[in-house]
């Protein structure tokens, strides 16, 4: 599987999603630290970004942010 350029640009320890149902997660853990953990509430089909604190809704990548 080939990792669209615009996801390839970024330098950020993330989890991203291209609203074609493909979820991108990206990270380095020996520079950061931290593992990027994906989590899917089968209930309400929502998937969330799990950090140490909190669970993060992945919302639609937006080039046009970037």
């Amino acid at each position: 599987m080939s990792i669209p350029t615009r996801f390839q640009a970024t330098a950020d320890n993330d989890i991203y999603y291209d609203v074609a149902s493909h979820y991108y997660i990206d990270g380095d853990v020996l520079s950061t630290g931290d593992i990027n953990v994906l989590m899917v509430d089968t209930d309400t089909d929502k998937y969330y970004k799990v950090t140490e604190n909190y669970n993060i809704p992945i919302e639609p990548y937006d080039s046009e942010a970037w």
